[in-house]
């Protein structure tokens, strides 16, 4: 997660090679998740990671959050093994795609429809660039039924998450107020997801603008970066449901034929 931030940050100067990157990242990752089990990650976690990164103007800031998510993740890894270990299931899920050619097609489509959000957030200038492009490949799987799920899970937990932010940030909350309604949040998103439950945005969201918008932010640009959010994630999950519940069960019924 930590490197792709680093490889989109590194190209958000470059809006050619960033709308290319983006979509390059979809389609790898999407031929790799169909041979490989680390694939999947690569298509959940890294790719997604790259349009975020475009957010982060400066490397030094992206390798520094880098550094941050790793140490987070040691930190919650250590705290995991104080848990009991259980058995591992028999057997594992299949992997997301029958054959590479598919996986290709659902790519194609993937890394198009966030090219598609990266190229007009940079074309606008937007304070923000990637997190369209992000929500594309965070919402858009190779199942409409999860694919629509999840759209509305994100729209409405983005909203729930910003707004909450939008309300507190006014007031200049204390830090121990922050980490309070963090935690709370990420234990109710963690407590009702499931694979066609995606709440996750709920705590992100509000996380997200409190570290921009804390210490220095005015009333009008916590406002603007609150509305820049919601638009930005709504464009995306408009663009994951047109590519991933319109296109993509139309290129299945294509192939099949």
């Amino acid at each position: 997660l930590g490197l792709g931030i680093v490889a989109g940050s590194l190209l958000s100067s470059r809006p050619v090679l960033a709308v290319a990157a983006v979509f390059a990242a979809a389609v790898l990752a999407a031929a790799a998740a169909a041979r490989h089990r680390w694939g999947v990650l690569l298509l959940n976690l890294v790719a997604p990671a790259v349009a975020i990164g475009l957010s982060v103007a400066q490397p030094r800031q992206a390798l520094t959050l880098a550094v941050i998510i790793v140490l987070g993740s040691l930190w919650g890894w250590a705290l995991a093994l104080l848990w009991p270990e259980r058995p591992a299931p028999a057997t594992l899920p299949p992997l997301p795609f029958p054959d590479t050619v598919t996986a290709l097609r659902y790519g194609g489509l993937l890394g198009i429809a966030a090219a598609i959000a990266a190229a007009s957030s940079l074309a606008l200038s937007l304070p923000h660039p990637g997190w369209a492009a992000a929500a594309v490949l965070l919402v858009m799987r190779p199942d409409l039924t999860l694919t629509t799920a999840r759209s509305w899970g994100r729209a409405l937990a983005t909203v729930a998450g910003a707004g909450t932010a939008y309300a507190v940030l006014g007031w200049y909350p204390a830090p121990w107020l922050i980490a309070v309604i963090a935690g709370g949040y990420l234990v109710a998103a963690v407590g009702i997801s499931n694979a066609r439950r995606y709440a996750i945005p709920l705590p992100t969201a509000f996380l997200v603008l409190t570290l921009l918008l804390y210490h220095s932010a005015s009333q009008a640009e916590i406002q603007s970066t609150f509305l820049l959010r919601i638009a930005q994630n709504l464009y995306g999950v408009t663009l994951a449901l047109l590519f991933g519940a319109v296109l993509w069960p139309w290129s299945l019924r294509r192939a099949r034929q």
